[in-house]
């Protein structure tokens, strides 16, 4: 299901939809680990970031204070997200790749989902206990170059996630460089070869796909 800003939370996984358009790459991967979600009888709650009023990490240290809660004290549209986290049994978070990186609202999430939860002490986390999560990542990119160049330089991230919440149930990387026909032709984009694309998405949509299904089984699976 596709939350909206003021829904009442009743899902079992949180999936973040990272990516500004609410309807592409990223979300068609996330719709197929809320269908693995379902599949196993769990509930799952797709949450779009571009709709919600939201900001960055401040620096303003609030959760480093002595008997400080783990929540972020920030209060716009992803507060309540964040809240929920303590919640549900798993989360996974889709973004696209812009220039070798995820987006501006990846990094706007991860760095409150994580900091707010994170201490500089011999136990790290404060989160309170272990749920799973994942990663998903649309791009124009191959997959080699997403293995050789684009993950060594986030992998970072995975392992941050893992020292605060808990064990990473998957990451899916569709490097399938999903353009539509309409998208060539109404912009400069010479260098994609559209029969090329279509033909490698025919043929590796599916497995991408399945991939997604499986990762929302794992979310959902004890």
């Amino acid at each position: 299901m596709l939350s909206s800003v003021g829904s009442r939370f009743a899902a079992n996984v949180l999936l973040f939809n990272c990516s500004p358009r609410s309807n592409n790459n990223t979300m068609k991967l996330l719709k197929e680990v809320a269908r693995g979600v379902e599949s196993v009888g769990k509930t799952a709650e797709i949450v779009q970031l571009s709709k919600l009023k939201l900001k960055p990490c401040q620096s303003c240290l609030e959760c480093k204070r002595p008997n400080s809660p783990n929540r972020c004290v920030i209060k716009d549209g992803l507060q309540k997200y964040l809240d929920q986290l303590h919640e549900v049994d798993a989360f996974a978070i889709g973004s696209p790749i812009y220039i070798g990186n995820p987006s501006a609202y990846f990094y706007s999430f991860i760095e409150r989902a994580i900091y707010s939860n994170f201490m500089y002490t011999k136990t790290p986390s404060k989160f309170g206990r272990k749920i799973k999560t994942g990663l998903v990542f649309s791009m124009g990119a191959s997959k080699e170059t997403f293995e050789k160049t684009y993950w060594p330089k986030y992998q970072h991230i995975k392992d941050y996630m893992e020292l605060v919440f808990g064990p990473c149930a998957g990451i899916v990387t569709n490097c399938t460089q999903v353009l539509t026909p309409k998208a060539n032709i109404d912009y400069e984009m010479p260098l994609f070869d559209m029969d090329l694309i279509n033909n490698y998405v025919k043929e590796h949509d599916p497995i991408e796909l399945k991939k997604a299904f499986d990762l929302g089984v794992k979310l959902a699976s004890k």
